[in-house]
């Protein structure tokens, strides 16, 4: 019986924690310290502390958690090239990359880094952040070895979340909060239908 019990407070209590992200909840501050956000100096990579409570509330945010593993980016970049094709001025909408390095099989930890400081050196507007502890994952209950896509409001609220691969109805709901939150925004419809493809 007491097993029984036990069983019970354990799922009663997964059901609870699974939904800290849910649509229209606020996202919990996380400080990222080990590692943290990523700058390039000269030719190399130097870090800060990341604050999410500083970053993420400013304006609509369009936040990626990764994990630290090969491949694990190609799952959402149908939605990523809609977007970025789209255009939009990072002063409306910021772009955040939060790459899990704790979450990545072990001796890869040259390769993420070498991957951050490229796509950094590609979009130098995005925001990057090497979470070298996992603690954005602990702390906002994301899962594992894949990816989460992320669009928050101006408020640190989350309008849309998907975890692992995106398809053609994501994106075409992500267009609409996009046009429902930033002002003149068009979708340009024919980029967000290649980007099913």
């Amino acid at each position: 019986m007491p097993y029984l019990i036990l069983l019970l407070l354990l799922s009663v209590s997964t059901v609870s924690f699974s939904s800290t992200l849910e649509i229209g909840s606020a996202l919990p501050s996380v400080e990222v310290n080990s590692k943290g956000q990523v700058a390039i100096v000269g030719e190399k990579l130097v870090y800060q502390p990341w604050i999410s409570n500083k970053e993420l509330g400013q304006r609509l945010a369009y936040v990626q958690h990764l994990a630290g593993r090969v491949g694990v980016k190609e799952l959402n970049k149908n939605l990523s090239d809609a977007i970025v094709a789209q255009q939009v001025p990072p002063d409306l909408l910021d772009s955040i990359i939060i790459i899990n390095s704790d979450d990545s099989a072990f001796g890869t930890a040259w390769l993420v880094s070498s991957e951050i400081k490229s796509n950094k050196e590609t979009y130098p507007s995005s925001t990057f952040i090497n979470d070298g502890k996992g603690v954005t994952a602990d702390t906002w209950d994301l899962p594992l070895k894949t990816v989460t896509s992320l669009i928050v409001n101006a408020n640190g609220e989350v309008l849309f979340r998907k975890d692992g691969a995106t398809t053609i109805e994501d994106i075409a709901a992500v267009m609409h909060i996009l046009e429902k939150h930033l002002p003149e925004f068009i979708a340009k419809t024919d980029t967000v239908a290649n980007a099913g493809d």
